[in-house]
């Protein structure tokens, strides 16, 4: 029997702004904020001392400006702007760790403290503008990343016993600790363009071609890749008002996950 269960707030505030005849912009604000005790790692073999608390609370700010430039040409600009805050801490911040196979398991939680501090800006701006049957679209992206990872893993070392009687007479079959750094900070600039256009070639056909790329810049040692070129081509028919077929082709290029390039140093 133990405590447990979250205090959560979400809240969101969104306004529509007509600057002039040409210009309208849309400023959005959210906030989640969690708490929560004992809200991981305890329960079934696992005793109270393994269990970790929960918090988090996310701050993002918002802000799109659509301007029409003629009756064929538009550009949207979008800012945003999140501040995270998150930690995990540890019931028992003493320890060891120690684990009877089938039987329990207690001591310091062998995943705690983890924290995670991550500031985030991005930029963009896409440009359309129509000529004819073809629709043009250029845009760019540009997201700054500055993350605090902190994951000590098994600091307070770690028993592992297979059976009750070699618990009670101190026979452990391993034990395991971490040690050195324990947390990571890193930057982590990420920039984007591309270039589409659609052209209908009559009413019931339409093609999409494109082209874009996302080149992601990480910490020293590892490379950035910059060739990667991703081609998009898309194909819809409408035989009729009620029926529209699609089919498409891409090429797409993942990012790395700051937590592995945090696990890695």
């Amino acid at each position: 029997s133990y405590p447990t269960g979250d205090n959560r707030t979400s809240f969101l505030a969104k306004t529509d702004l007509e600057l002039n005849a040409q210009t309208r912009a849309s400023l959005r604000y959210s906030l989640y904020d969690i708490s929560s005790p004992n809200a991981r790692g305890v329960g079934g073999l696992n005793a109270v001392s393994r269990a970790t608390d929960v918090g988090n609370r996310d701050h993002t700010i918002a802000l799109n400006v659509v301007r029409i430039l003629s009756k064929d040409a538009v550009t949207e600009t979008r800012f945003q702007l999140i501040r995270s805050r998150f930690e995990a801490p540890g019931t028992d911040l003493v320890g060891p760790a120690v684990n009877i196979s089938g039987v329990a398991n207690f001591g310091a939680s062998t995943s705690s403290p983890t924290g995670r501090d991550i500031d985030l800006l991005e930029v963009g701006n896409n440009f359309s503008v129509q000529r004819g049957r073809h629709t043009f679209k250029a845009g760019a992206n540009f997201i700054y990343n500055r993350v605090s990872i902190e994951f000590p893993a098994t600091i307070y070392g770690v028993y592992n016993f297979s059976n009750l009687a070699s618990f009670l007479s101190g026979s452990y079959t391993s034990f395991g600790q971490a040690f050195g750094k324990t947390d990571s900070r890193q930057t982590n600039p990420n920039l984007g363009w591309l270039v589409q256009d659609e052209w209908r070639i009559r009413r019931d056909i339409t093609i999409n071609a494109g082209l874009r790329q996302d080149v992601e810049w990480l910490i020293d040692p590892i490379a950035t890749q910059a060739g990667t070129l991703s081609p998009r081509l898309g194909l819809s028919f409408s035989p009729d008002s009620k029926t529209v077929i699609r089919s498409g082709f891409g090429l797409y290029y993942d990012r790395i996950p700051l937590r592995a390039v945090a696990n890695a140093q």
